[in-house]
């Protein structure tokens, strides 16, 4: 099963350098990550399964209106291929009303419930397949979030 994670960070800053040990450039991704979805993005640097969960902090909302899940960036917090189903979970924390916008195969709008104790979060097995993943905001408010993305082959 072969699943990767694209994210919308430069991937020079995160290529691997032949003499630097995997635990930097693992931070040193990492950090790229929390500093890339904080502005505009450069280009795509895939992530694979064994680097999940990965926790991406930035900006709910954006300039672009969708039918019934609010207004969303032009750039999506995060671009997934799925080669087959997997299981996937995404937490939002933060936002004053936040939703999940996802392109795809599941084609999916998830609301937040006001009423529920924590934050924004679906959890299942996705069908394989390319996906834009991004944090909305049904009040038209640009506010600070954090997306949390866990995944495995099974629930």
């Amino acid at each position: 099963m072969k699943t990767t994670l694209k994210t919308n960070i430069n991937p020079v800053a995160t290529s691997r350098h032949p003499r630097l040990p995997r635990q930097i450039t693992t931070f040193a991704r990492a950090l790229v990550l929390a500093i890339g979805f904080a502005g505009t993005a450069l280009a795509a640097e895939a992530l694979t399964p064994r680097e999940l969960p990965i926790t991406v902090q930035g900006l709910s909302g954006g300039s672009q209106s969708t039918a019934n899940c609010g207004a969303i960036d032009a750039v999506p917090h995060a671009d997934i291929h799925l080669d087959s189903a997997t299981y996937l979970k995404l937490t939002v924390n933060g936002g004053s009303n936040p939703t999940l916008y996802i392109e795809g195969p599941l084609n999916l709008c998830i609301l937040h419930d006001k009423t529920a104790p924590t934050g924004l979060q679906t959890a299942g097995r996705w069908p394989a397949g390319d996906y834009r993943v991004f944090v909305g905001e049904k009040d038209n408010a640009r506010d600070s979030i954090t997306l949390n993305i866990q995944g495995s082959g099974t629930p």
